[in-house]
């Protein structure tokens, strides 16, 4: 990972760092403050975020934009929400239809969110846009067994509050 993104960030790339679950076994202290001087953005879990925090010995999430411009927390039944040096920007969880396994969610969450900053969409409609994919995926087995297209993605987000801006 490390080596990938020293060469794209010579590349002038944008570095997207999702540690995942390899958070809590593939990094140590060293290596994570390593990778995130090397990234742009940074996405955690609840669980991700506490063991970033206790790797950089910091108490708060904003804490982390030393390393980072945007911190992109992942929150469950909660939402998520988007954090830089100036501004922070809450969304709510998209409702599913039903939950019937999580497997996958956070996966389609980032998937979801990539594609809203393709197509020119605020961080907030990309939120958004991110939390109703992963609506649709928890609606059934399996993590690729429901994935939406766009148009279904993004009507359910605008029925949550996007587009509003």
């Amino acid at each position: 990972h490390m080596r990938v993104a020293e060469e794209a960030r010579g590349r002038g790339k944008q570095i997207c760092f999702d540690p995942g679950q390899e958070l809590h076994y593939k990094w140590d202290s060293d290596t994570f403050t390593r990778m995130m001087e090397l990234s742009d953005v940074l996405f955690l879990n609840h669980a991700e975020l506490r063991r970033a925090l206790k790797y950089t010995r910091m108490t708060k999430p904003r804490d982390l934009l030393e390393y980072v411009d945007t911190l992109v927390l992942t929150k469950g039944k909660r939402g998520s929400s988007i954090r830089t040096r100036d501004d922070r920007i809450d969304v709510p969880m998209v409702p599913a239809e039903v939950v019937e396994d999580t497997t996958g969610a956070g996966d389609a969450f980032r998937g979801g969110y990539y594609a809203g900053l393709h197509r020119g969409m605020s961080a907030r409609d990309s939120l958004f846009l991110g939390a109703a994919v992963a609506s649709f995926v928890v609606e059934r087995q399996g993590p690729q067994t429901n994935i939406p297209t766009f148009d279904q993605a993004w009507e359910r987000a605008l029925a949550s509050g996007a587009g509003g801006e």
